[in-house]
């Protein structure tokens, strides 16, 4: 369900951007525009104004990120009552990676809708699975180091008690990581062949492999 919002929110992005665009040119001779500026947070937004001099100046990005915040807010409000029984995870697709801005969202909802349906007696489970031809122990240790460390920072809401983190059977392709609710499936999503996921939004963050592994091999070349 997540991924026909953000599906939506994109192409509704990108007609209004090419809109935006022509708009601009054609009053860039105008008076000066007084514009919004929207800086997404996580599950709200804030706001600044800004005056600029003779033009409107937008970011697709940021505005497509302002989309994607209204999806993962509609689809926290809208999970529990379309799927009341299970997750959705059946209903993604496996075969391909995920660009890190929906790979940080599905995680975010995810500990959202755990918030919400967690029973007294029952664990938010995750499940790291390698994928066919990933036999490294090494990759397995930082995939697994890397959900500990999301859950230790932007995924804290989930306290370590209602927390199962655990490493399974190897897939028949790309690897993943399996999230369930309850003992139901909410969500799965794959890794890319022989690496990583994001869990924070966006670019080198030393916190998560594989940026950390590129600090630590900075720092013995120094020493």
């Amino acid at each position: 369900m997540l991924l026909v919002f953000i599906y939506i929110s994109r192409f509704i992005g990108e007609k209004l951007w090419i809109r935006a665009n022509s708009l601009i040119n054609e009053e860039r001779a105008s008076s000066p525009i007084l514009t919004l500026t929207v800086l997404p947070t996580s599950f709200g937004l804030s706001f600044s104004r800004k005056k600029v001099r003779n033009m409107l100046i937008v970011t697709d990005r940021t505005f497509l990120r302002f989309l994607k915040e209204i999806a993962i807010s509609m689809s926290i409000l809208l999970l529990p009552l379309l799927f009341p029984t299970g997750g959705h995870g059946q209903f993604q697709d496996l075969s391909n990676p995920l660009g890190c801005d929906e790979a940080v969202a599905r995680q975010d909802v995810v500990v959202s809708v755990a918030l919400e349906r967690l029973r007294e007696n029952s664990f938010l489970i995750v499940v790291i699975r390698p994928g066919a031809g990933e036999t490294s122990k090494k990759l397995a240790s930082e995939r697994l180091f890397n959900i500990n460390q999301y859950f230790r920072l932007r995924g804290s809401r989930i306290t370590p008690d209602k927390l199962v983190i655990a490493t399974g059977a190897q897939t028949q392709s790309l690897g993943q990581v399996e999230f369930y609710i309850n003992g139901q499936l909410a969500d799965a999503l794959p890794y890319p062949r022989n690496g990583f996921i994001c869990h924070a939004c966006c670019g080198p963050d030393t916190d998560f492999y594989p940026d950390k592994g590129r600090q630590q091999k900075s720092l013995r070349r120094k020493s």
